[in-house]
């Protein structure tokens, strides 16, 4: 039994958990080389002009303020090795747009789809994939989710040195707590598929957006408590 003035230490890992909400949703777009292009021998600077003209629309198209951003490209010779020997074997080329938006913008990035795709169906050497779209969480959100973890597990931590005080007939407190890794929220990535309409066929069917549940984030802490 310890002295009636001896320090009591008590320790213990704790655990908090929130509901956090996926409201973000990101794309990554690519446009990559035809079969056309990929079976070419040489490739003539008018035909290379021609496929930067069309990355240059698209560019063009989106502003400075557009939930789309990037628009770098390449414009390449492709090799393949046949009996240790390297033979150029067509051409590739490859754009990119990175694509962060909300609900209320989806309209926005299906009107981008849609330029982009009448952008390359006037180029042979150019095909456009359907982009993947993952819903996630938005970093401010994700910021705003540590904080409330962190107030959550002190609360925690403050209502079991009261009931450590109960419990011993001591007066606890909180002499030490070391916060842990939180889980990280990941984002639900799905095939963007094509919504029934009654667009024209030279467009893009809108993309429905993916759903997700709200996502459980948890904190751990190991905390320390004294009793005296």
């Amino acid at each position: 039994m310890l002295p009636a003035n001896a320090e009591m230490l008590i320790k213990q890992v704790l655990q908090v958990e929130i509901e956090v909400k996926p409201t973000q949703y990101s794309s990554h777009i690519v446009i990559q080389g035809s079969k056309a292009l990929e079976t070419l021998n040489q490739l003539s600077v008018k035909d290379k002009n021609s496929i930067i003209k069309t990355y240059n629309a698209i560019n063009e198209s989106l502003g400075d303020d557009s939930i789309c951003k990037g628009g770098s490209f390449s414009i390449d010779p492709a090799y393949h090795y046949k009996e240790g020997k390297r033979i150029q074997a067509g051409f590739k080329t490859h754009y990119t747009l990175s694509c962060e938006f909300v609900e209320s913008q989806r309209q926005t990035f299906n009107a981008i789809l849609d330029k982009i795709q009448a952008e390359v169906e006037k180029n042979a050497y150019l095909t456009f994939p359907i982009p993947n779209v993952q819903l996630g969480v938005d970093e401010n959100t994700f910021k705003e989710s540590d904080s409330a973890l962190n107030e959550k597990l002190l609360t925690l931590a403050l209502q079991k040195a009261k009931e450590y005080s109960a419990l011993t007939r001591r007066k606890c407190s909180i002499k030490e707590i070391n916060l842990g890794a939180q889980n990280e929220v990941m984002p639900v990535a799905l095939k963007a598929v094509r919504a029934a309409s009654d667009s024209s066929a030279n467009t893009l069917e809108s993309i429905a957006m993916p759903t997700a549940k709200d996502t459980q984030k948890t904190l751990r802490g190991n905390v320390i408590f004294t009793c005296k």
